[in-house]
């Protein structure tokens, strides 16, 4: 199964200051839309990038669809997949994320999706600091309407 550069397009979503986290906190991404009535053949990927002294947060978001033929995660590949977005200054912990909308699978077959996000501190065009994470649940905040819906994986039928 393979999910083509033409059926998938995206959207970012600006980063927005995190609701009192605390800055020693590590960063974590997660699936915060998975093909609602709302947002039909559409993934959401929210990310929480914490405060470092290091500098300001830079990420890059990503999807990963399961491969069942080869029981292994591989990345989908489209035209924005590889941009870098700027979250913030790094004086504030922030969140930031990404919507992937794409053609529906064929019927009988499904897609299970997950994020990778690669978040990096940079002084200037220094890179000081840099981690990778995929997406988990258990961040939903009933307060946050960014945060609804926590998951690790997306599927889509």
């Amino acid at each position: 199964m393979t999910l083509g550069a033409a059926a998938l397009a995206a959207a970012l979503v600006a980063g927005a200051p995190a609701a009192a986290p605390d800055d020693s906190a590590l960063p974590w991404a997660t699936i915060n839309i998975c093909d609602t009535a709302q947002q039909p053949q559409t993934v959401g990927v929210r990310v929480f990038a914490p405060q470092r002294d290091s500098g300001a947060q830079w990420t890059r978001i990503r999807l990963q669809f399961y491969d069942d033929a080869s029981g292994r995660w591989k990345r989908v590949r489209a035209s924005t997949d590889d941009a870098w977005h700027r979250l913030g200054s790094g004086r504030t912990a922030r969140f930031g994320g990404r919507d992937f909308t794409f053609a529906a699978p064929d019927p009988g077959r499904r897609f299970l999706l997950r994020g990778l996000v690669d978040l990096q501190w940079r002084r200037g065009s220094t890179v000081t600091s840099q981690t990778r994470v995929r997406t988990t649940g258990g961040h939903a905040d009933p307060m946050d309407p960014q945060l609804q819906d926590s998951r690790a994986v997306c599927e889509v039928r």
